[in-house]
């Protein structure tokens, strides 16, 4: 680890970086995010089998709180031009004979 101090007027402190070599790059796993990217990737549907789907591989997660994350993200990713270097663009059409909204790309 470097040492960094900073000498300023009544005051002295000391920081510690780490060095950018010595730091092991750790391979993240897809998150929420991606797994909700991925669902509509696969053809979409209503938020409830979105959520399902997402569930299953995040069980430790409530369903509650999935819900949630999906319709911001749904939202979100209905306005963005481009997410992480892809260009998304979520599609809404009314489902027939229920309040709910079919979600795909």
């Amino acid at each position: 680890m470097a040492k960094k101090t900073k000498i300023t007027r009544n005051k002295i402190t000391t920081t510690w970086k780490a060095d950018k070599a010595k730091k092991a790059k750790v391979a993240k796993a897809p998150g929420v995010i991606d797994t909700i990217v991925a669902v509509l990737k696969d053809g979409g549907g209503s938020l409830e089998t979105i959520v399902a789907k997402v569930q299953k591989k995040f069980p430790d997660r409530k369903a509650d709180g999935l819900a949630k994350t999906c319709r911001v993200q749904m939202n979100r990713l209905s306005k963005s031009k481009e997410e992480g270097g892809r260009s998304l663009k979520v599609k809404r059409e009314k489902q027939e004979g229920t309040r709910g909204l079919l979600y795909s790309l």
